[in-house]
């Protein structure tokens, strides 16, 4: 297993690469009908002001992994490519937007209606800000909304799904309890927003 959690089952399901030239895994992104549509590069160590990720210009923001959870019911939501794959490698059906935390499109929200929706962001500020803004977006039409908070994470900065199975080897029976005792999210209740 990689840094991210993933297996090679999930590598060669997902068409994970390599390009030994940019030195940059490639993660192939697939359209609503599970045609390939675009490629985002990650880097590890980006230097030089590199960004961690990058994509072709031009390229709008898609719902990576959507095909993996469109007729599901419950639909776990995460904050990068790595991380949904790991949840749908863990037998959590996942999606995310490829444009980070905070670039959740209005008009994929009636995607999602009718869904139990899990949303797992990440700890840091734009993970919670990010979370808190799909709770509303997505509020009209899913039948409900649960924001989990990666509590066993708290004290890796920017903290992940992914170091809470990793870094803190919690089982996907520890993530199932946790997702049951998170709260339905309400408007009404949530004072943070």
């Amino acid at each position: 297993q990689c840094r991210h959690g993933i297996n090679l089952d999930s590598v060669s399901k997902y068409r994970l690469g390599f390009h030994s030239t940019m030195e940059r895994i490639s993660i192939p992104v697939q359209n609503g009908k599970g045609e390939l549509s675009s490629i985002k590069w990650y880097k590890y160590n980006p230097t030089n002001g590199e960004s961690k990720m990058i994509q072709p210009k031009g390229v709008h923001h898609q719902l990576f992994l959507y095909n993996e959870v469109a007729d599901k019911q419950t639909v776990f939501i995460t904050e990068g490519e790595f991380k949904a794959i790991l949840l749908n490698q863990s037998g959590f059906p996942a999606c995310c937007s490829t444009g980070g935390a905070s670039n959740f499109r209005q008009e994929w929200a009636s995607l999602f209606k009718g869904k139990d929706v899990i949303i797992v962001y990440d700890i840091d500020d734009a993970g919670k800000k990010g979370a808190r803004k799909l709770c509303v977006i997505l509020y009209p039409y899913a039948k409900s909304i649960k924001n989990v908070i990666l509590f066993d994470v708290q004290d890796i900065p920017n903290g992940d799904i992914t170091d809470y199975f990793v870094k803190k080897y919690k089982t996907i029976d520890d993530f199932k309890d946790l997702v049951e005792k998170t709260p339905l999210f309400s408007p009404s209740t949530n004072t943070s927003l």
